[in-house]
């Protein structure tokens, strides 16, 4: 980040401290092999939770465990329900040496409702988490304990820097508050001379 200026370097610094630590950052154990999410595209009838998860949670799933495949299938109605399934790898189908790996379908995700829940693998379990009416954070919990991950956790110096960003915050909004200040009396003092050109 040379060269850069320093409001650059703590976007890129906030954005990256966003998608590390918060709701959803955590390490999923080997034996998920895959999560699939359906939910509405809009958040009437139980379905902000859940649209919320994926807003807000699911990238830092995907940032700590990118070899896993998570699917997001959105649909137009708000009928139904809203589910996210989790695939298991079963403990008793460890795959043989020398035979064929299994082949997965894995659709991809859809804005559109054409990417179903696939059903599972021969080697493979599926838990539900009916999601519809639940808060974001009451899925995530939901969600922890089934496949017991480990949430991750910052180091001391992500937490200072996390420090640094909300001071830098704060301070920020100082300043816009003094700028918007500063703004309104000018504002008021080019209305008083206004007023006495035009008397």
């Amino acid at each position: 980040m040379v060269g850069t200026s320093p409001a650059a370097r703590w976007h890129k610094l906030r954005a990256l401290l966003r998608i590390r630590h918060g709701p959803g950052a955590a390490i999923l154990p080997p034996s998920v092999t895959r999560i699939h999410m359906e939910f509405a595209k809009t958040y009437n009838d139980g379905h902000m939770g859940p649209r919320r998860f994926w807003r807000d949670m699911l990238p830092r799933l995907k940032f700590y465990n990118p070899a896993i495949p998570m699917i997001v299938n959105r649909k137009d109605t708000n009928e139904g329900t809203s589910v996210m399934s989790i695939y298991f790898r079963k403990d008793d189908a460890p795959e043989a040496e020398g035979q064929e790996p299994i082949v997965r379908f894995q659709p991809t995700s859809s804005a559109i409702d054409t990417s179903k829940a696939a059903e599972p693998a021969a080697d493979e379990r599926v838990v539900k988490i009916d999601m519809k009416g639940l808060r974001s954070d009451d899925i995530l919990e939901r969600f922890m304990a089934e496949t017991r991950s480990q949430p991750v956790q910052p180091t001391p110096e992500e937490e200072a820097e996390m420090r640094e960003v909300a001071e830098m915050q704060r301070q920020g909004a100082i300043d816009r508050e003094a700028q918007r200040a500063r703004l309104e009396e000018k504002r008021r003092e080019k209305a008083v001379l206004d007023r006495a050109r035009a008397g």
